[in-house]
């Protein structure tokens, strides 16, 4: 009887991971968290920082119910949610970009977003893309794999199968649940493990609320705090101990080998990460699975995704993870590799973590402050760009430039192997979106800095967000689309369908920044990188792509009808207006077999958006 019992119950798991659709339930509130050791309010989901992991196979849809329980005013208390990497094909109403796409979530409201996945996989987030409302907690990891196999029901039932029967879940899909052997992924034999302890979500932190920081026009409160690993960090690296209480550890055990899925969910941060004593496998960037490529070390810039195989084959000790930032003076992020069943009790890492130092002039520049900026009006408008005056001032990061790091050799004495962007080759269908022939529409953009101002624009057009979101208005015109339908600052450019685009993206901004540009609906080919010869045989597919004033090229395909958000990810840049919106293919949104078919829950918000009181944040 118990055997029956037990097999019927093996069943219905299986059959829950086998289901078609991952749903999930997200309560965006307030709440007092300490990641760094330094309390602050923060907005978040489901009570932590980062949010809950959501895992979904290929093939399903993805379903979120999104609960607005926000009530601090000293923060965004409506809200909006961004699944950053999802294709969303015939489905931009659930983009999630405010203004764009959707009205937002107001309090004490919901809106489920309904994402079919496709034939999507890899490493992605979500965040708030409300203001600068992610700044202050609101982001978490999700991840896609292709197949949950019977090895991983097994797997399952070995290691979770008591608490998924003893635990309620509101998921059809466990929310601890990655495969540790994805049938169906091309790099399986080059790891054992990939599970939920294998997911690390880098981010900086601020102590202070992002909207103060973006209306104190002092820039050199736009430097993060400090820096987290899955929710950990050390505010005073120097004079707090590095421990399993005050940094993330993941436990390793010798000869087996880690999938790493490492995200940057920064708002202005990049990182040079590496383990200690370890070589990385670099297997896939934004979710595209690349050719293997053994590092010491990669760069990953905010809003980028990094997955890389590390093998623990060195003796069982305890090894920094090191993520200095590569453009912030001062901070660093760490976290620990813990071999296991070595040694009795914890042990910290031989050796110090890594730093980096930046020159003076970088320090003088986030010093800079100027008070000579006319306020703006408290529109919603004003609250999606912000308030903030002065530009962001970075240095590129230079393997032999301003930014140097201290550890320059590995542990055998050697110079580190640094993973190069360019050569990130897609192990699936390689090539440019265009091949080898002429692009069918080349568009030339500039970034710039006004001086004046201190706005970031794109040809001169620092981006404003309408008082009706982009998809409505596509969607309610009952005349052509053109381009005439939108302001000039909501800077919209209109697509042609089933296209080849080329985007050459250079800066004037005279500021060595290096921003890192996010388009929303598509991956594209970066088929040149400044003055780099191009490449358009094997070119690197991304979704996220740093451009300094050199420039960058890229391609992709009008093959998803949408309004389709570009911006810079450095968030403070994105709120001082350095975006814009590509309306592909209006006709096909508003009919047609690939038409963007809305519903009452998603009409709903605006209705409820409009009630609100004036000036409500």
């Amino acid at each position: 009887m118990a055997r029956a019992i037990f097999l019927a119950s093996l069943s219905l798991f299986a059959s829950v991971i086998l289901a078609r659709t991952a749903s999930y339930s997200l309560k965006i509130g307030n709440g007092r968290i300490a990641p760094d050791g330094v309390e602050r309010n923060a907005t978040l989901a489901n009570d932590t920082y980062p949010g809950p992991l959501l895992v979904a196979q290929k093939g399903d849809t993805l379903q979120v119910d999104v609960r607005n329980e926000l009530t601090d005013p000293s923060m965004y208390r409506t809200t909006s949610i961004h699944w950053h990497g999802l294709l969303q094909h015939q489905n931009a109403d659930d983009d999630g970009p405010a203004w764009i796409t959707q009205c937002p979530i107001v309090p004490q409201a919901s809106y489920t977003y309904t994402m079919p996945l496709g034939n999507q996989t890899g490493t992605y987030w979500y965040h708030g893309h409300l203001a600068s409302q992610y700044v202050d907690g609101l982001r978490g990891p999700l991840v896609i794999c292709k197949s949950f196999g019977s090895t991983q029901v097994m797997i399952l039932k070995q290691m979770f199968i008591h608490r998924w029967f003893v635990t309620p879940f509101k998921t059809r899909r466990p929310p601890f649940l990655i495969i540790a052997i994805d049938p169906e992924d091309p790099h399986k034999q080059l790891y054992d493990v990939d599970d939920k302890t294998t997911v690390l979500m880098i981010g900086d932190w601020y102590h202070d609320f992002s909207r103060d920081i973006l209306t104190s026009r002092n820039i050199s409160r736009e430097q993060p705090d400090s820096a987290t690993i899955n929710g950990k960090g050390r505010f005073d690296p120097d004079n707090t101990p590095a421990n399993p209480d005050t940094l993330y550890t993941l436990k390793v055990q010798r000869g087996r080998r880690y999938r790493l899925r490492v995200i940057n969910g920064s708002a202005l941060a990049a990182f040079r990460v590496s383990i200690q004593g370890h070589k990385l496998t670099v297997i896939a960037a934004d979710g595209v699975p690349t050719q293997p490529y053994e590092v010491d070390e990669f760069d990953i810039l905010a809003g980028q995704r990094i997955d890389c195989v590390v093998e623990a084959n060195q003796n069982p000790e305890t090894y920094w993870i090191n993520a200095p930032l590569t453009n912030v003076p001062n901070k660093t992020a760490q976290a620990l590799l813990v071999y296991e069943g070595e040694a009795d009790s914890y042990r910290p890492p031989e050796g110090a973590y890594n730093k980096w130092n930046v020159t003076d002039d970088v320090l003088n520049y986030y010093g800079h402050q100027r008070n000579q900026c006319a306020s703006r009006p408290r529109t919603h408008q004003a609250r999606m760009i912000g308030a903030s005056c002065h530009p962001l001032g970075l240095n590129k990061v230079k393997r032999h430039g301003r930014i140097k790091r201290q550890n320059v050799t590995t542990t055998n004495g050697t110079a580190p192997i640094i993973m190069d962007k360019s050569q990130l080759v897609p192990l699936e269908h390689p090539g440019a979106a265009c091949g080898s022939n002429p692009a069918d529409l080349v568009l030339n953009l500039t970034f710039g800095l006004n001086t004046t101002s201190s706005a970031w624009t794109i040809d001169g057009i620092p981006y404003r967000s309408p008082n009706i979101p982009t998809l409505l208005k596509i969607l309610t015109d009952n005349d052509t689309v053109t381009a005439s339908d939108f302001a000039r600052q909501e800077h919209t450019i209109l697509l042609p369908k089933d296209k080849c685009i080329e985007l050459n993206i250079t800066g004037n901004s005279g500021v060595n920044v290096v921003h890192p540009i996010h388009l929303h609906g598509h991956t594209f080919d970066i088929v040149q990188f400044g003055n780099n010869p191009p490449n358009y045989v094997n070119p690197p597919r991304r979704d996220v792509v740093g451009a300094t004033d050199a420039g960058v090229r890229i391609q992709f395909k009008t093959d998803n009808p949408g309004p389709w958000f570009m911006h810079c990810h450095i968030d403070w840049h994105l709120e001082r207006g350095f975006a814009m919106i590509f309306a592909e293919a209006p006709e096909a949104i508003q009919q047609g077999p690939k038409r963007i078919r809305v519903n009452n829950e998603w009409r709903e918000l605006c209705k409820k958006y409009e009630e609100l009181p004036a000036g409500f944040q």
